[in-house]
This record gives C-alpha cells, sequence and structure tokens, in this order.
C-alpha cells in the first residue's frame, strides 16, 4: 500500500505530534496518520475488506497500547501489517514490541523502518532510532556476509532469507547456528551472542577455483614371509609402582565415590556460573530499560528509579508508574537469582576440590603395586594394606566451613 499524504492530513499529523506526553507520541501520531492515509481519496478508491480489517486492527492496536496492554496491542500491530505493510503500522509495532519484553523483533522493526522510509517524518525518524537503540541494548547484534550471491542463510534451523541479506541480525542472547547453502556447498559457524553486543561474521559457500587433486598412492608390493623359529620375547625385569589411574579406578568404591563428587561439583559450578552471568545481564537489561523509559518521560536526573518513589509517581501516570514498579520488580528478582546462583556456584566448586583430594589421597594410598613380569608369567598386583583407613570429615566453625579426608595408610 503506498502512502498518500494530502495537504489536510499533514496538518493534522503535526497537530496530533503535540496532543500526547512523550512515551506515547509515536502511536498517537501515527494514528492519525494512518487514519488520514486510509481515507485518503485513493485509499478510498481501493478499499475493500482487507484494507478495512487492517485500519480495524490498527485502531485495536492504538487503543490498548494507551491502555497499557502492549501485548495485545503487538497482536493487533501485527494483524493489521500482515494485511497492510505501511510504514505507519511498522514503526508503532516495533514501540509495541519494545514495552512488551520482545526486544528482538522490536529491534528488527525499527531497522526495517529506517532502511525502507526513506525521507520519514522528523519526529518518526527520532522515535524510530531511539526505540532502536534501546532495543539493542538487550538483544545481540551480527553483522552476517556471506561470499556468495543466491545462498539460503538459516540461524539455528529456521530460514532467515537469501544472501544478501537486506540489513543488520538482531538475536537473543546465547548460542545460535548460522548456516549458508547453495549448490550443495554449506558453510556453518558458531555464534555466541552478547547483549549489547556487535559481531561480524562471514560464510564462504564458493567452490574454490583450480583445486589441485591428491594423486593416488602406487600400490604396494606385497613381502612373502621368511620363515624362522619364533623367539620369545625378552624377559621384562620386575618393578613396583603404580597401578594404571583408571585400571585403580574402576576396582576402588571409594575412588569412583569421589571422582562423581568432583564431576558433578565441577558441571554444577560450571553450569551457575552460566545461570548468574545470564541473571546479571537480564538485571542490566532491565536497568537500561527502565532508564530509557525515564528519559523518555522527562524524569529528571538524580530522581531514584528503583524502588519507585513519590517523585517518579508524581512525574508519570499512575499507570506508568505501575510499569516502573514492574520493571522494578523484574531487576531486583534477577539480581536476586544471580545472588544465589553465585552461593550454589561457591559450594560446587568447594565440593569438586574435595573431591578431588579425595581422589588423590585414596589413589596415593591403595594404588601401589609389584609387577613381576617373566617370559612365562603375568603381572601380579599387590593388594592394599589393611591397615588404610579414611574418613570423611565436616569442618564448621566461625571462619570455614567444608570436608575434610582424614586417614592413615
Amino acid at each position: 500500500m503506498r502512502e498518500v499524504r494530502s495537504p489536510k492530513s499533514s496538518a493534522v499529523c503535526q497537530f496530533a505530534a503535540t496532543l500526547k506526553p512523550r512515551a506515547l507520541r509515536a502511536v498517537a501520531v501515527a494514528a492519525v496518520c494512518a487514519s488520514a492515509v486510509f481515507s485518503s481519496p485513493e485509499a478510498q478508491a481501493q478499499d475493500d475488506a482487507t484494507t478495512a480489517a487492517a485500519r480495524e486492527r490498527f485502531r485495536e492496536g492504538v487503543q490498548y497500547f494507551d491502555k497499557g496492554q502492549y501485548d495485545k496491542s503487538r497482536t493487533s500491530f501485527l494483524q493489521a501489517y500482515a494485511l497492510k505493510r505501511h510504514p505507519a503500522v511498522l514503526l508503532n509495532l516495533g514501540q509495541a514490541e519494545l514495552r512488551s519484553g520482545h526486544e528482538v523483533e522490536a529491534a528488527r522493526h525499527f531497522a526495517q523502518y529506517l532502511r525502507e522510509v526513506k525521507d520519514p517524518a522528523e519526529s518518526e525518524r527520532q522515535n524510530a532510532e531511539a526505540g532502536l537503540a534501546t532495543a539493542k541494548a538487550a538483544v545481540a547484534e551480527v553483522l552476517l556476509t556471506v561470499d556468495d550471491d543466491g545462498a539460503v542463510v538459516t540461524i539455528n534451523g529456521a530460514t532467515e532469507g537469501t544472501s544478501p541479506l537486506p540489513g543488520t541480525l538482531y538475536l537473543p542472547p546465547g548460542q545460535h547456528t548460522l548456516i549458508a547453502r547453495k549448490d550443495g556447498r554449506e558453510s556453518m559457524v558458531q555464534v555466541t551472542g552478547v547483549a549489547g553486543q556487535s559481531t561480524t561474521v562471514t560464510l564462504r559457500v564458493k567452490a574454490p577455483a583450480g583445486a589441485p587433486t591428491t594423486p593416488a598412492a602406487p600400490a604396494a608390493t606385497p613381502v612373502a614371509p621368511v620363515a624362522g623359529p619364533v623367539q620369545p620375547p625378552p624377559a621384562e625385569p620386575t618393578r613396583a609402582g603404580y597401578q594404571p589411574f583408571f585400571s585403580w579406578l574402576g576396582g576402588s568404591p571409594l575412588g569412583i565415590a569421589f571422582t562423581g563428587l568432583t564431576v558433578a561439583g565441577l558441571a554444577t559450578g560450571t553450569t551457575t556460573w552460566v545461570l548468574a552471568e545470564g541473571k546479571d545481564s537480564d538485571a542490566r537489561s532491565a536497568e537500561l530499560q527502565i532508564q530509557a523509559a525515564a528519559d523518555i518521560d522527562r524524569i529528571p536526573d538524580g530522581v531514584r528509579l528503583c524502588p519507585v518513589g513519590d517523585q517518579v509517581r508524581q512525574a508519570v501516570s499512575t499507570m506508568r508508574a505501575v510499569d516502573y514498579e514492574h520493571a522494578c520488580d523484574v531487576r531486583q528478582q534477577n539480581y536476586d537469582r544471580a545472588d544465589t546462583y553465585r552461593t550454589v556456584r561457591a559450594v560446587s566448586f568447594i565440593a569438586a576440590g574435595v573431591g578431588l583430594a579425595g581422589v588423590i589421597v585414596s589413589y596415593v594410598a591403595t594404588g601401589r603395586e609389584d609387577n613381576v613380569a617373566s617370559s612365562t608369567g603375568p603381572k601380579r598386583a599387590r593388594k592394599p594394606s589393611s591397615d588404610f583407613h579414611a574418613e570423611l570429615v565436616p569442618i564448621w566453625g566461625r571462619d570455614q566451613r567444608g570436608l575434610a579426608v582424614v586417614g592413615r595408610f
């Protein structure tokens, strides 16, 4: 659908820009402008059931947005844009996605708006750029290039498009698999996305020119075996030492127990380390969103945003204050969970250290053997001494807690 603006519709759009506070101005302006576009003579000439449905979904989206029901607003704008791909719908869709926690989709739609609308109104361009900056703080940015056009690009198994892609990729933080395929050739890369950071990736699917071929190796000439007496292997000298570690471990219940404690401690510690970093990242992302909202609502610098106080409630509406309280609760919950994960991580690594110490002590105490090897006899292992004794003793004091291995051998 092509945007049509008469002098009257432009004046209406400029007037609408002064009606709403800064937080809702983008939606208000776009609503009036879209209404003018849908009502223009050319649009009326093409008015049909699809256009009417798109207009109705758009108005629903604006109403939900004004009520703070951002998920419903996002759904209505998505439906409107699916019916009529109009830039006014695209800009408002990004605003609803940003406020409903869909930062990846918001970044894509703000970027698409700035890429496709060649000469936007200054206020709309500023809103799109501000929304994109806020969304990018919570997502990973990937600049993907493919060395050949027409290659099919997939992200985590889902088709993204064909090269060259129209713009930058915006992905949620975490591990992602990027693949380009063309003419039976494939290039793949694993990318770890970090919120607020940009990564450049190149995939190569062009066939190498003039690749050399490896000549086949000549067949080996068989050599006839030479008959002769079979000589016995030389006798191995008698030696005493330790059994191979894994052979000892297979027959030592104590060693298996300590090894299991070590592995479990390392696995749990590593997992909670990653989880703690993720919750810290989520909390920082919530802080950035709160600050961005404060800038949009023109809350003076120096006002404490979390917990929400009287100064914030006086500066914004009651519904907006509820949004700030919810965002502050999300931020604090993420910080609390990160602290819990860090505590579990510390305990897990301590347990892994105790397990490793137990494995070493057990191996030193019970792993010795006397090997007697000759041309006629196998190796003979010495049984562990019956005097060996080991125990796990808890340590609990004012300044230290943990487990200790105590034994005699």
